[in-house]
């Protein structure tokens, strides 16, 4: 089979640019049709039927070999499930062949009542199960910047980003190998169509598409300064407690600094904001600390433990001070102490 499909590349690869959009065509359409026929039918509702009394089921896409998800969203909504110390249970789903009833990924499901989306899912989780304690210190003024801040890293940050990852379509599937299952080798061959297509439609209508990618990258540049200047030398975004913001941050931002691929924005991060590579490294080591067993072996397990801050001491910069050396976090900010 493997030998079969090497000939069909070396075929396709000497095959003229418009022989190459036929082919890619031809087999991304039959893919598209069994993926759709796979992930359209009419599931049953609640997916996990025999379900455990206040266990928070998490479905999304598979692992990937470099960050525990690909999908920033998915791992925006895990990130914060280790946060808030939410019991919860990953769903296999391999191939991918389920959605929410939006039709999108990733989608929690909670004795026996389904929230999709990630950004509503930690809303409505937050409530559900009185995790509300979790942004109890944050005054309106705070508040107002994680919103904001959230809409930069997920709407503007994220796209821009986009636009240069799909560029590294062979990469990005080898990654993820158990994206479409037994369709996986099929689906490698017609890959960089099919994706390069699918990111230009949805970056064209999310309107960053439209601009010259010098444009684009200046647009993340700025969006990473912002990030950058706004840190600081802050342990998270709003201070020495991580919230929703911090989930949403790490969910885009170790897409830019963990996959094994060079992009303007990783060269950028690396050379002018450093602060954001700490970052990243300090929310994976605390809330992670399966890291290697998640991108390995494509461990699903969640009964991960949080390793705990070093007592009597908070971060300032790349270094630890001790709180008697004159700087503490009050509220989100530094002051003298």
């Amino acid at each position: 089979m493997s030998d079969y499909l090497e000939q069909a590349r070396t075929y396709i690869d000497n095959l003229p640019p418009i022989g190459k959009a036929a082919v890619a065509g031809g087999a991304g359409f039959v893919i598209y049709l069994h993926y759709k026929w796979l992930s359209s039918r009419p599931r049953r509702s609640p997916y996990i039927q025999d379900f455990e009394k206040d266990l928070v089921y998490l479905c999304q896409f598979p692992r990937s070999n470099a960050v525990p998800n690909l999908s920033p969203f998915c791992l925006k909504l895990e990130t914060w499930l280790r946060i808030a110390d939410i019991k919860y249970k990953n769903v296999e789903n391999f191939p991918v062949t389920y959605r929410s009833k939006e039709g999108t990924l990733p989608f929690i499901e909670l004795n026996g009542v389904e929230y999709p989306d990630s950004g509503l899912a930690i809303r409505d989780l937050a409530n559900v199960l009185q995790k509300q304690s979790l942004e109890a210190h944050l005054n309106e003024e705070q508040r107002s910047t994680a919103v904001a801040f959230e809409h930069l890293v997920e709407q503007s940050l994220w796209p821009a980003f986009l636009k240069f990852r799909e560029q590294h379509v062979d990469e990005l599937v080898a990654l993820q190998p158990q994206l479409f299952g037994p369709l996986n080798k099929l689906y490698r061959l017609i890959a960089r169509s099919l994706i390069t297509s699918n990111t230009e439609t949805k970056l064209f209508h999310n309107g960053i598409g439209k601009h010259s990618d010098e444009n684009i990258i200046r647009i993340s540049e700025e969006d990473l300064f912002a990030l950058s200047q706004f840190l600081n030398t802050r342990h998270y975004l709003l201070g020495f407690k991580a919230t929703k913001l911090d989930a949403a941050a790490f969910g885009v931002l170790a897409q830019i600094v963990y996959l094994p691929f060079d992009t303007p924005q990783k060269k950028y991060i690396e050379t002018k904001c450093p602060n954001l590579k700490e970052y990243c490294d300090r929310i994976k080591n605390r809330y992670w600390p399966d890291w290697d067993e998640a991108t390995k072996k494509f461990s699903m397990k969640s009964d991960w433990k949080r390793k705990p801050h070093s007592p009597g001491s908070i971060y300032n910069g790349s270094t630890t001070k001790s709180i008697n050396g004159g700087s503490i976090i009050n509220g989100g900010s530094i002051k003298n102490a």
